[in-house]
């Protein structure tokens, strides 16, 4: 008897029935076929070539783990990587293991066929390895998963890790008896779950596809990145100086604007951003169809304040997620400069709770998301307006607000904190090929060099502040 699938002298089966050879069962025409009836013996070489096939096929599919077998997997995985406090490989470690996965047979686009993994986040679990063994080998050993925390225990401890001071409030946002005033409340905990905000971004690289990074309220994603490659922009911030420019020139062809908070009621921008409570920002900006907002997607449910008859500040019927125009994203707040440019959330600066590498707890500002958002847009060189980083009680803001000494005392320490910041991102900005300019000359703001605003105009317009002739373009295809 031969054993090659293209040929076989003799059937190996006694009767008709199951056929172990081909692992299936043989019906009476295929019985006689296999004992060399009823064709000839090149035809029967050709079935018995594709019953082995069929066998070759049923094989390999057994090899493979079934659908439940891979939620296990990745289950597990995850319990391993919770229970190892959430520790993750090197960068270089992390490239080297992707390399190996985008090399592989079994790579089913970023999913492994072998274990059910999402490779880009296997490949960052410390304690995990390929299931071929074609991962460098982890030097430490694997922990055991730990039973998972109920999501009320869970909530327990991270309240207790960001435990934020009750403060006063003078206007008619002031948080009930008993709820801290910060983000940290019962309702804003559920959407900032729901959101999937972390408190950590991570590094998703330069060269990978991006992760999901803006949303509509309902949490589709939206791909926005480089919709404005290698193009300026003007960020305008809430200093005093604002106030002082000629406004109207970034209404000029050719010049790309993004305001926040509400520096917006001076400059009507392109886009518009913020990341404190919806209710301190003015109907206007929100109602604007022309302003595309970038809002964290824990205020998509909430109320804004609007001006009744009397022009007092009362509750819309409308929430954040009603506004036209209006979309979201995810915020991380630990400040971490080598992946700043780089993470699939938005850094808006450092929690009290933890300390940076420069040194500082605390200061986040919407500064840090809009430049992020601008790089994530493709905006490559940023002017910034406003930005005057000094705050004082007779004159605070380029628009009519009061500040009280708290408010300054706050304000000025982000500042202090912020130079710092920047100045361990501006390498990072260089060799990303982003360039920061600051048009206030008196600014507190030293770390990126000054450019006049008549200047930054001319060299935002370029081309587009040449008057269009339209002649000839027509005739370039007439016959």
């Amino acid at each position: 008897m031969k054993d090659d699938e293209g040929d076989r002298d003799v059937c190996a089966c006694a009767e008709r029935g199951f056929c172990p050879r081909y692992g299936m069962k043989m019906s009476p025409k295929m019985y006689q076929i296999c004992q060399g009836d009823l064709v000839t013996p090149e035809r029967r070489a050709e079935y018995c070539s594709a019953w082995m096939r069929g066998a070759s096929a049923k094989s390999e599919s057994a090899e493979k783990p079934s659908l439940g077998d891979k939620v296990g997997t990745l289950a597990k995985a995850m319990g391993r990587f919770v229970a190892d406090g959430a520790k993750t490989v090197s960068e270089n470690d992390y490239t080297a293991r992707l390399t190996v996965c985008y090399g592989c047979d079994l790579l089913n686009g970023k999913t492994c066929s072998a274990c059910g993994c999402l490779v880009t986040l296997k490949a960052k679990m410390r304690l995990e390895d390929c299931p071929k063994g074609k991962w460098p080998k982890v030097v430490e050993p694997v922990v055991e998963a730990k039973k998972p925390a109920t999501k009320a225990k869970l909530k327990k401890k991270v309240k207790r890790a960001v435990h934020v001071p009750k403060r006063k409030r003078s206007d008619s946002t002031q948080p009930k008896s008993g709820q801290p005033y910060d983000i940290m409340n019962d309702d804003d905990w559920t959407r900032m779950r729901h959101a999937r905000d972390r408190h950590s971004g991570f590094h998703v690289g330069k060269y990978l596809q991006s992760a999901p990074m803006v949303f509509t309220r309902d949490g589709h994603a939206v791909y926005v990145a480089d919709m404005y490659r290698g193009a300026s922009a003007f960020l305008c911030l809430s200093g005093p100086s604002l106030g002082d420019l000629p406004c109207g020139d970034l209404a000029s062809s050719g010049v790309l604007t993004m305001a926040v908070n509400n520096a917006a009621t001076l400059v009507r921008p392109h886009l518009w951003m913020s990341v404190d409570n919806p209710t301190h920002f003015v109907e206007q900006i929100w109602a604007d169809a022309g302003i595309m907002k970038f809002v964290p997607l824990c205020h998509s449910e909430k109320t804004l304040l609007v001006r009744d008859k009397d022009d007092r500040l009362v509750k819309s019927k409308s929430k954040v997620g009603d506004m036209p125009a209006t979309f979201f994203f995810r915020r991380n707040e630990q400040f971490k400069s080598k992946q700043w440019l780089w993470e699939d959330t938005f850094n808006w600066g450092c929690h009290s709770s933890w300390k940076d590498e420069t040194g500082n707890q605390g200061g986040r500002m919407v500064m840090y998301p809009a430049i992020r958002m601008l790089f994530y847009l493709g905006v490559r060189r940023i002017y910034l307006l406003g930005c005057d980083f000094e705050m004082t009680k007779g004159n605070p803001y380029a628009f009519r607000q009061v500040a009280w000494d708290s408010k300054i005392a706050g304000n000025s320490s982000s500042y202090r904190m912020a130079c710092k910041r920047f100045a361990v991102l501006k390498p990072h900005f260089e060799e990303a090929g982003l360039e920061v300019f600051n048009c206030n000359e008196n600014s507190g703001l030293k770390v990126f060099p000054h450019v006049p605003f008549d200047r930054a105009i001319e060299e935002a317009r370029g081309v587009c502040a040449v008057r269009p002739n339209t002649y000839g373009h027509y005739e370039v295809d007439r016959k």
